[in-house]
């Protein structure tokens, strides 16, 4: 990791790096991020000013990921999967509703998400463990890792099976990269996943991968955050730098209460 880690500080985009590494962590067929923003399409914008979130980069195996890589986020724009918007207007009454699918669901709620420690969230099986709903929606489950625990399969997301038959997905993980969007990652190594009466069977290997990959997430995020220049840039490390300063206080504070038990 600390090889890692430098490298990430080193020349070269270090969220492209990010995408590679996690390939190889994950035995995974595809990765992409998305970054969230507004009309204006900017990056780095305060995440409530998110409403949608654009395909930056993808990274993927073989020929059909070279062309990913390639051409990937052409190919998604002109299909009109990207950019994923977080909410749509219902053509009756005008009510704004939450838009479908795990991308938007993951972009609108990250950051409460993130400050509640819940960094993944992720689907063993988005191939045959779905809820049809009809010819092109079905609702699947989704397991949540916080660094600690896989949590049960609580969340019930509606996602569009044109966009999983458009990837060919077996299964999904996707992580909030703070201050800038998410990764999403399709077809990872399927053993890992694997389930016996709602448990996984590797279950203490898929936690490591998963902790290597939060960790990498963090690096690559400040990485990024570090080839930013001017007001932007400045403001956003000050931002991290006062999260930082306001963890190391909750923390000193919880452990002054325990010691008081």
């Amino acid at each position: 990791m600390e090889h890692i880690e430098k490298d990430f500080f080193k020349r070269g985009d270090p969220l492209k790096k990010l995408l590679k590494i996690t390939l190889a962590l994950l035995s995974a067929e595809q990765a992409g991020i998305l970054y969230g923003t507004d009309a204006s399409k900017a990056r780095f914008l305060p995440t409530s000013e998110w409403d949608r979130g654009v395909m930056d980069t993808f990274d993927g195996r073989g020929i059909r990921g070279r062309i990913l890589k390639l051409f990937g986020t052409k190919i998604v724009t002109l299909k009109k999967l990207s950019p994923v918007y977080f909410y749509k207007h219902d053509p009756r009454t005008g009510e704004r509703l939450d838009s479908d699918g795990i991308i938007s669901y993951m972009l609108r709620t990250c950051v409460d998400y993130y400050k509640k420690g819940i960094s993944i969230l992720f689907s063993p099986d988005i191939s045959g463990n779905i809820y049809k709903i009809d010819e092109q929606y079905a609702s699947i489950p989704f397991y949540s890792y916080d660094g600690k625990a896989i949590s049960e399969p609580e969340i019930q997301i509606r996602v569009d099976l044109n966009i999983i038959k458009h990837f060919q997905a077996k299964n999904y993980v996707s992580i909030y990269i703070p201050d800038y969007g998410i990764m999403v990652v399709n077809t990872t190594d399927q053993d890992l996943m694997d389930l016996v009466e709602l448990r996984f069977v590797r279950e203490e290997e898929l936690k490591a991968k998963f902790d290597i990959l939060i960790e990498l997430v963090e690096i690559a995020s400040l990485a990024a955050l570090g080839r930013l220049k001017g007001k932007k840039g400045a403001h956003l490390l000050w931002k991290k730098e006062k999260q930082l300063r306001r963890t190391s206080f909750d923390l000193v504070e919880n452990e002054k209460d325990t010691g008081s038990l």
